[in-house]
């Protein structure tokens, strides 16, 4: 499991590296264009399409959510279950996603200690259809034009500097500096050859000597200049960090947008079967399955800079080739090895997670869901979450679950998006009891916090 971990840190630490801006020498400028309605597109621009999303999603990720827009990696200790996620956003807005996730089915300690035990890997990959480019936004019309003005002269300044990287003018203003100090050291030397004070020689010299260094240091500029690419290069990461300074969508008050989701994902399980009337030999068996699964999901969201008017809402249908591991009831088993003469002298115990039922293979199922989301205060802090669903698969009976959470988006000051996102959850399964339990509906629950830390969106 480690080993697999490393695997997938690894992976998502390419997909964020790959998706980080490869352009190094072209900046897309887009001057805005004011309605007077103060309405903009989102898609007119990249860069806001990366600030809008950046600021708005950060705060809707969990690690559980249906959503899954962001780059973020996410924890959950009481289901010992761990994701990552990375995005690609297109020059249209619209979103690819990959999501890897590892967790441990036989206890949380299965995920660091390298253990052979039960482990869920699964990977999904969706591609969310924004089309950003015909969603338009609201903003303060003069906080919008300012930030327009100072956008216009860093454009100004970057095109006087890239043509004077282009036409090597660095290079005429060095030979230039070269002839003036050149210049003043002969008229140096001309005062020394009639001066008789000692302290004002002494000065002469100095002053003669700091123009040889001076020289030096323009002719060997002059010889070795820096390639024009180079040069390049470093003009446009400078202008790239100045830009990074402004941002539009703290002027943003308001915007409404649906889009469609498509997603495939594969989950690789690993767990122990526990059969407590079979031989002893024969009670623990290990088993594997690999389910399959499709989505399409539907969404909408409405953020409002002011408190209790952000909300998010999704419904979604999935269809799967599954196993009825989730209508397993879990064991833990201990495992005694006793040294010595005297039992229970010297022993050591290994505790494990099992799972006991008639476990059934290749199930084909189809999962109805909703998700919604109601933003509470200013800065939308918070948030209640809920999550019903109804699962219908071949042979087993629908069964319904509800998740429902308190969502808290820590942030940094003066930072637009979140740093840290926890959720306080609440999870009901099978409400209405259509499994074979002995629990009350109270008592069929899942109940955990899980921490999920967004990173900021790069595109290429």
């Amino acid at each position: 499991m480690k080993l697999t971990l490393l695997i997938l840190i690894s992976f998502f630490h390419y997909v964020t590296v790959f998706a980080q801006d490869t352009l190094p020498y072209k900046i897309d400028w887009n001057p805005y264009i004011f309605g007077t309605d103060s309405t903009r597109k989102i898609g007119d621009d990249q860069n806001l399409v990366r600030k809008v999303l950046n600021q708005q999603f950060s705060a809707l990720i969990t690690g559980q959510t249906t959503t899954s827009i962001g780059n973020f990696a996410s924890i959950t200790p009481t289901d010992a279950k761990i994701d990552f996620a990375g995005n690609l956003i297109n020059k249209k807005g619209s979103v690819l996603t990959i999501t890897a996730s590892g967790k441990a089915t036989d206890g949380f300690l299965a995920v660091f200690e390298n253990s052979k035990l039960n482990t869920q890997v699964s990977l999904e990959v969706k591609y969310h259809l924004l089309s950003l480019n015909k969603v338009s936004l609201s903003y303060n019309r003069d906080s919008a034009i300012l930030h327009d003005q100072k956008i216009n002269k860093i454009r100004y300044d970057f095109d006087l500097e890239r043509l004077s990287i282009i036409h090597k003018k660095a290079i005429a203003d060095l030979r230039k500096k070269e002839d003036l100090v050149k210049k003043e050291k002969d008229s140096l030397n001309a005062i020394l050859k009639v001066e008789l004070n000692g302290e004002a020689i002494a000065s002469l010299r100095y002053e003669i000597e700091k123009r040889d260094i001076l020289l030096d240091s323009i002719s060997t500029a002059i010889k070795h200049p820096r390639s024009t690419l180079e040069q390049l290069r470093n003009l446009h990461a400078k202008k790239i960090a100045q830009l990074e300074q402004f941002s539009l969508t703290s002027s943003v008050e308001g915007f409404t947008l649906n889009w469609w989701s498509f997603g495939y994902k594969a989950n690789n399980n690993k767990f122990k079967l526990f059969f407590p009337t079979s031989a002893f030999a024969e009670q623990v068996l290990d088993t594997t399955f690999v389910s399959h699964e499709a989505s399409v999901q539907w969404s909408y969201y409405r953020w409002n800079a002011q408190g209790f008017k952000t909300f998010f809402g999704a419904i979604g249908t999935n269809f799967g080739y599954s196993d009825n591991f989730s209508s397993l009831d879990k064991r833990e088993i201990s495992e005694v090895n006793n040294f010595g003469p005297t039992p229970g002298a010297r022993s050591i115990t290994k505790k494990y997670d099992a799972y006991e039922g008639e476990y059934k293979k290749g199930l084909v199922n189809i999962t109805l869901y909703g998700e919604a989301y109601y933003f509470l205060f200013n800065n939308n802090i918070a948030a209640l979450h809920i999550n019903p669903e109804w699962v219908i698969k071949k042979h087993v009976k629908p069964v319904a679950n509800c998740f429902t959470g308190l969502l808290l988006a820590f942030k940094k000051k003066g930072e637009e998006t979140s740093v840290v996102n926890a959720e306080l959850y609440y999870q009901f399964q099978d409400i209405f009891k259509t499994t074979e339990t002995e629990y009350k509906l109270f008592e069929r629950n899942a109940i955990g916090l899980r921490f999920s830390f967004p990173i900021q969106f790069k595109y290429k």
